[in-house]
């Protein structure tokens, strides 16, 4: 027997297709400037807060920190999110729920507010993360 030929395949046409591709890059720019941000805000090594084990307790309330910040700040889904740091989206839902949980704590709402601020003043792609491409024709290039 003989197996079937797969036609070739396409070159990346499809709009939808490559909006899917631009919003994956967008989203990774924003998880990797809210790890850079984050990591210096706490003196960590970015690598540190990307490891595959739990590291020291500051690290990975540190990792926390950043998966909450990655999808409440720039609303990055949150299996992106995962994927950015290395995690599965669970571990990203349930980071999400600690932090919001522990934002009742004032010191940690203190730090959580300090990293927004830097985030919004800091250089961050400037991209709408739900616009394509096309429909940015005709806006300004600052937000």
């Amino acid at each position: 027997m003989t197996k079937k030929k797969s036609p070739p395949k396409k070159p990346l046409q499809d709009k939808t297709k490559l909006n899917a591709v631009v919003e994956t890059s967008v989203y990774e720019q924003h998880c990797h400037h809210v790890l850079r941000v984050v990591a210096n805000y706490f003196g960590h090594k970015m690598l540190d807060m990307l490891a595959s084990t739990r590291k020291e307790k500051s690290i990975a309330l540190a990792r926390q920190i950043a998966m909450y910040l990655s999808h409440t700040h720039y609303g990055v889904p949150m299996t992106q999110v995962g994927h950015s740091y290395g995690r599965d989206r669970t571990t990203v839902g349930f980071a999400c729920r600690k932090i919001e949980d522990r934002r009742d704590e004032a010191k940690l709402d203190t730090i959580i507010s300090c990293l927004e601020m830097l985030l919004m003043n800091t250089d961050a792609p400037h991209v709408s993360l739900l616009a394509s491409a096309s429909s940015l024709k005709g806006m300004p290039n600052h937000v």
